[in-house]
């Protein structure tokens, strides 16, 4: 399908990009990481070009870059990739929107992989800011579950 979409519509299409994040998935989901990094990589690339970086679909698929870099124990890389995403959602959706949340969380457990607990309370008590006090209990304990 993907051989078939970049001969039909070019290889920098949206649809190839589309194509490109399915099969990474795919790809992620069968453990074969490498492949699916290099796959979402070009997804990402494409979308950027195509949309510009703070269109919901490329910062889907930067969340799961660094994502992926998280789950291969790359917690330098995917901490940059998180902190590059809280920006670009800041830029796009405002400094208190609850999306920003999510990616905020990722960030501050993946500081905490990396052994900074520091850097990643500041992030967690963010997260609380912008989903009030109500909140507060259900990051910490998402937070204490994944580690």
């Amino acid at each position: 399908m993907l051989a078939l979409r970049e001969k039909a519509l070019g290889p920098e299409h949206l649809d190839v990009a589309l194509s490109l994040s399915n099969l990474a998935m795919l790809h992620y989901h069968q453990k074969k990481y490498e492949a699916a990094e290099r796959l979402l990589d070009r997804a990402f690339r494409i979308r950027a070009k195509q949309l510009g970086v703070e269109r919901p679909n490329t910062l889907a698929c930067l969340a799961n870059l660094a994502g992926l870099c998280r789950k291969r124990g790359r917690y330098a890389e995917a901490a940059q990739l998180y902190q590059r995403l809280v920006e670009l959602q800041e830029e796009a959706l405002g400094p208190s929107h609850p999306e920003l949340a999510t990616a905020l969380k990722d960030w501050a457990l993946t500081l905490r992989k990396a052994k900074q607990s520091g850097a990643a309370m500041e992030i967690e008590r963010r997260v609380q800011t912008i989903l009030g006090f109500e909140g507060k209990n259900k990051i910490e304990k998402s937070v204490r579950s994944r580690q």
